[in-house]
């Protein structure tokens, strides 16, 4: 039985692929994308655990609803390997499936 994930109701991943990220999500690990949202340029994607709908993990690239200057400032942070994503280790499905 996996552990359901509690106190959390947003994770926010840049990446400079979020589009190739969310197909990943979706397509290996079983997560249901609720949105999507291409505007000039950028892309970001929300989606959600199977068995926890009420947690989002939303996935955008550095420029995804923010300012010029705060994507700049993304941008190099993301080049840089500084930003951090999340770990689901221990807490289910998510394990077996990235073992197989």
């Amino acid at each position: 039985m996996a552990a359901d994930i509690e106190f959390l109701s947003a994770v926010i991943l840049v990446s400079d692929e979020p589009e190739r990220l969310a197909d990943f999500y979706r397509d290996a690990l079983g997560l249901h994308l609720v949105g999507d949202v291409e505007r000039g340029g950028s892309f970001w994607a929300t989606l959600t655990l199977p068995d926890q709908p009420g947690v989002n993990i939303v996935l955008s690239d550095p420029y995804g609803g923010r300012s010029q200057e705060d994507g700049d400032a993304m941008a190099k942070l993301l080049a840089k390997g500084a930003l951090n994503g999340v770990s689901f280790a221990g807490c289910c499905a998510f394990n077996r499936t990235c073992r197989t």
